[in-house]
């Protein structure tokens, strides 16, 4: 699943393909309790997630994100806006992403 850089692809500094999946999650950090988050897309190498207005994001470095049965750690990579980048500290195996891809509601299926 790793990705073939493009000289002329903005993204090509990623070592992974993002598959978007727009799928509700928690975000479980060690401020508080978990919050109620929806994954926008997901790699093997982390997530770009997009929490409520009401969340403050700030001091938000470590955190676990959970969705349907799996769940990752991971760092808290950029901020914009109401989206924020996690970085997990372990890739994901590849049956995640596929079995993630099945559940989205973003994906295209056969016609």
């Amino acid at each position: 699943m790793s990705a073939v850089p493009n000289p002329s692809d903005d993204h090509s500094k990623r070592d992974f393909l993002r598959v978007e999946v727009g799928l509700a999650a928690q975000l479980i950090t060690l401020e508080g309790a978990p919050k109620s988050v929806r994954i926008l897309d997901l790699s093997q190498g982390g997530a770009r997630i997009a929490v409520p207005e009401s969340m403050s994001t700030v001091g938000i470095r470590d955190c676990l994100l959970s969705w349907l049965n799996f769940e990752a750690f991971g760092s808290v990579g950029r901020r914009t806006g109401n989206e924020i980048a996690i970085v997990f500290d372990e890739p994901l195996r590849p049956v995640v992403i596929k079995k993630t891809k099945d559940h989205s509601p973003f994906v295209v299926r056969s016609l």
